[in-house]
């Protein structure tokens, strides 16, 4: 294989570039950008290059970053082996998925005992309105 082609770049760039123009139609858009541009620079540098690297990018630039990335000396391998003790790490290292150690019948809800609920976590951009003290 001679590595990526002209139509493979435009088919995977240009939904990219298509979706970043009707991103930037939206108040979400600009909001999210926006977020910490004061303190950070870089975010509006960041908005005002996104759009044209995406479109100048090239077969040729593509080639550059494989052979940059992709070498032998990069690669790693990961190898799964089947065995009792990979079986006892795994069903060891994961906690309950249904409160202290009990499992729900398969009828799920009806059978008395709820699984449990991830809890919801709001974060913030550092230098955001919450992480100022209040008046």
């Amino acid at each position: 294989s001679t590595g990526v082609t002209a139509d493979e770049l435009a088919r995977a760039r240009n939904p990219r570039v298509a979706g970043i123009r009707k991103a930037q139609l939206t108040n979400e858009y600009w909001l999210t950008r926006l977020a910490g541009s004061i303190t950070d620079p870089r975010r509006l540098s960041l908005i005002r290059t996104t759009l044209p690297e995406y479109q100048a990018l090239t077969v040729d630039d593509i080639k550059a970053a494989a052979r940059t990335w992709f070498t032998d000396a990069k690669a790693w391998k990961l190898v799964v082996r089947a065995g009792t003790a990979a079986r006892e790490a795994t069903a060891t290292s994961l906690p309950p998925l249904h409160g202290e150690g009990q499992t729900a019948k398969p009828s799920g809800w009806g059978s008395g005992v709820k699984p449990a609920m991830p809890k919801m976590i709001q974060t913030a951009p550092p230098g955001s309105l919450r992480d100022r003290p209040s008046p």
